[in-house]
């Protein structure tokens, strides 16, 4: 059906997961793993895509990223 179809393509959002994964991602930086923590945190930002905490500490992490590739 088409319904179906649609859903299917976007997928629902699930805020239990996205708090899950916004708290590994934030143990990743917090232990020097910054990218796997943007793909944490991007993933969590998929599942919850209002959230802006997530929003704000996935892009702390980018940052953290970027700085510790430029080093």
């Amino acid at each position: 059906s088409p319904a179906r179809s649609i859903a299917k393509a976007k997928p629902a959002a699930d805020p239990a997961k996205a708090a899950r994964l916004r708290a590994s991602g934030l143990m990743a930086l917090n232990n020097g793993r910054a990218a796997e923590a943007v793909d944490l945190l991007r993933n969590a930002a998929a599942q919850d895509p209002g959230n802006g905490a997530i929003q704000a500490d996935l892009a702390r992490a980018i940052r953290v990223r970027g700085s510790v590739e430029g080093q």
